[in-house]
């Protein structure tokens, strides 16, 4: 018997996403995450988003000395707001800063004020086929954004910054995957200049998350529609949303020390596309087989993700279902590579064509070692 959702209620909020990737329940390691957030100061820029709201609930419960908010969008910090408050942040001072990240004198006051021990740079674009048609715009928020981001951090002497990449960062197909290539070049290059420890987490696909296949998948059913799926052969990686919290959260745990560590999540086996689509159908009541269209694959798009790089390898980290990424290259030397992002930027300003853009941004980072 199928089953309708109730009225007015979301599809994807029907969900239960943590139990979609069908793997154990991870606990969290209470005296590692008390160790990173207790009595510290934590900022959080993209803090409105999908990841950075439940990290930013997650924190406030391991009772940090103060927490710093930032979010481009006023409404989602004002809906941020509203939910921190209402679970009650006791005496935990919490500001919450209206800012886009690609402004340097106001991110400059902000961290000058905030003097972040911690800083989670979330503030990001992320959808892959539009970064393919809008390469000017993903390249001024996600290089822009984080050069300023990371350099505000190290001036304000923060101790540690976490920055959530992407698989699609290894052998980018993509000029969003190259962005994410880009930045992990410059974390690793402040890092080794300036002496703070950071550490990009290489996300797969997150379940639940805004714009993911899975909440269109949800939307679809409830929609009485076909799912659309772009390769039948197309696989990924899916992490649930506890998964992802955790692997951005034990970013900022004492037992990671060398000036540059990359994590991954666990993810292993990658699920196919049309499997994920069968769980879903399944998650909503429905029975049998799910309808689905195949609409072709997308400009950036690849079949299966790469979860590392020529010379690189995955190890256990300290943490159930976290792994380290051994065999990453040193800084490199010559050119730095927040000139080569400024670089790229002059020419977004330039207005180079779109596709120009596009291929000098990917040229480069591909050849990032």
């Amino acid at each position: 018997m199928e089953h309708q959702p109730p009225t007015g209620i979301a599809p994807e909020a029907l969900i239960d996403w943590n139990a979609i990737p069908q793997r154990p329940t991870l606990l969290a390691n209470e005296a590692a995450l008390t160790a990173a957030f207790a009595r510290r100061r934590v900022l959080i820029t993209g803090a409105a988003g999908s990841l950075g709201r439940e990290l930013a609930q997650f924190v406030l419960g391991y009772h940090p000395a103060a927490l710093t908010l930032v979010d481009g969008s006023e409404s989602g910090l004002f809906m941020l707001r509203e939910r921190l408050l209402a679970l009650g942040a006791g005496d935990i001072p919490l500001d919450f800063r209206p800012a886009d990240v690609r402004g340097q004198r106001r991110i400059a006051a902000i961290f000058a004020a905030a003097r972040p021990e911690v800083v989670f740079h979330l503030a990001a674009y992320k959808h892959v086929p539009w970064a393919e048609a809008e390469s000017s715009e993903y390249l001024d928020v996600n290089l822009r954004g984080g050069r300023v981001v990371i350099e505000e951090a190290a001036r304000a002497g923060a101790a540690r910054i976490v920055y959530p990449s992407t698989d699609k960062a290894v052998n980018p197909p993509s000029l969003y995957g190259a962005t994410k290539r880009i930045i992990e070049a410059q974390l690793r290059e402040t890092a080794t200049r300036a002496g703070l420890i950071a550490v990009a987490t290489r996300f797969v696909n997150v379940l639940g998350s805004q714009g993911s296949v899975g909440v269109t998948f949800a939307r679809q059913i409830a929609a009485g529609l076909p799912l659309s799926v772009t390769d039948p052969a197309m696989g990924r990686f899916w992490i649930a949303p506890r998964h992802a919290n955790l692997l951005l959260a034990y970013g900022a745990a004492p037992d990671f020390t060398a000036p540059f560590t990359v994590l991954l999540p666990e993810a292993r086996p990658e699920v196919s596309v049309v499997e994920l689509a069968r769980r879903i159908w399944a998650a909503l009541g429905r029975d049998g087989e799910p309808p689905i269209v195949v609409t072709g694959s997308r400009p950036g798009e690849r079949l299966h993700e790469e979860l590392t790089g020529a010379g690189e390898w995955l190890e256990p980290a300290p943490y159930a279902g976290i792994l380290r990424v051994g065999g990453i290259a040193p800084a490199a030397t010559g050119t730095p590579i927040a000139a080569g992002i400024a670089e790229l930027l002059a020419q977004v300003e330039a207005e180079l064509p779109e596709e120009a853009l596009k291929t000098r941004a990917l040229a480069w980072a591909r050849s990032i070692r």
